[in-house]
């Protein structure tokens, strides 16, 4: 499984660079070779993950690695529906490093931690965990939207447009994709806080808030839900919403970093 992980991820070491020849040059020929690199890679990273669930008759989110490596998959996604709905074949270059760093760690982690605790069997438990991280997924994609947005904005607004105004798609259109991934992500964090509330209460009787994760997830939801607050009462938009989308996802990168050096209950995973 070492060996088709490996595979995967060199695929998308390959997108990352030809999507990125392909900006820095405007090849046409790039961006096709990054777009086949990518929708390869796709579905084999799917099919990869099946076969992990089938070899440990569970579903693939039972370890960090795992969950890191769900999550690359949710990300590239996101190339396949931006690509598919604005055309756009800059994209590319701005999600693939992401979606690489993530599995080449997934990949170079521990094979299988499994989680000891009784709890996993629990449906409660595939939901809540499947509903956070389609959760960090849509912030993840929030913020390569932003990436996307405040140098294109900042060259407009300066009046110096250069590759990244004829390669990049409009500035609103930006903006609303990354209103609806933060609203989006917002929703699932939210589902993924309830059931892991109820998977709580229905194992310990209680909710353990000394938990580091679930620290972070308040203080992660507080930052989006103060920042969707805005956008209904103030108007939040464009540049203001594309900081909070980067500043939301750094928050979500600390919460994990934090559980995973200091928490040493199941949430550790």
């Amino acid at each position: 499984m070492f060996i088709c992980g490996l595979g995967i991820s060199f695929l998308y070491l390959a997108a990352t660079a030809f999507f990125g020849i392909g900006f820095m040059n405007g090849r046409d020929s790039m961006f096709r070779l990054g777009g086949v690199a990518a929708y390869s890679s796709i579905p084999l990273h799917l099919g990869y993950l099946i076969m992990v669930g089938i070899r440990n008759k569970t579903i693939p989110l039972a370890s960090f690695y795992q969950a890191m490596s769900v999550v690359s998959l949710f990300i590239a996604l996101t190339y396949v529906i931006i690509r598919v709905s604005v055309h756009s074949k800059s994209v590319g270059f701005f999600v693939f490093p992401f979606v690489f760093t993530f599995h080449v760690i997934a990949t170079f982690g521990p094979r299988i931690i499994y989680l000891g605790e009784s709890f996993i069997s629990s449906p409660l438990f595939w939901f809540h965990t499947l509903a956070t991280l389609l959760g960090y997924a849509a912030f993840g994609f929030a913020m390569i939207l932003s990436v996307m947005y405040l140098p294109l904005f900042r060259e407009i607004k300066q009046n110096r447009p250069s590759r990244m105004y004829d390669r990049l798609p409009p500035l609103e259109l930006l903006d609303r994709l990354n209103t609806m991934a933060l609203v989006a992500g917002f929703v699932f964090l939210t589902v993924g806080m309830i059931l892991g509330g109820a998977l709580a209460v229905s194992v310990w009787k209680r909710i353990p808030f000394t938990d580091a994760k679930i620290l972070a997830s308040l203080v992660l939801w507080a930052v989006y839900l103060f920042g969707l607050l805005m956008l209904a009462v103030r108007k939040w938009r464009g540049r203001k919403l594309s900081l909070l989308s980067i500043i939301g996802f750094i928050v979500v990168i600390v919460g994990v970093v934090v559980a995973r050096l200091f928490d040493s209950s199941f949430h550790r995973f």
